[in-house]
């Protein structure tokens, strides 16, 4: 079964920051602020809704983000 797209995300991760500009560093900073990293330190596994979306942390990861 052929795939739709044999892009990789980190293929567009890089093409985003690299063609059009985006921060990706702003990005990630604006995920996991220093609100957000006292909290993930209580537990393994943590879910953050701000802002109308739901981050889902795991061993100090984001594992994905969800709209609420």
């Amino acid at each position: 079964m052929p795939r739709d797209h044999i892009v990789t995300d980190h293929a567009l991760v890089r093409y985003m920051e690299r063609v059009n500009g985006v921060n990706i560093k702003a990005l990630k900073d604006a995920i996991l602020t220093d609100e957000h990293r006292r909290i993930i330190l209580r537990g393994e596994q943590v879910t953050i809704v701000t802002n109308g979306i739901k981050l889902i942390y795991n061993n100090g990861n984001v594992i994905t983000v969800v709209d609420v």
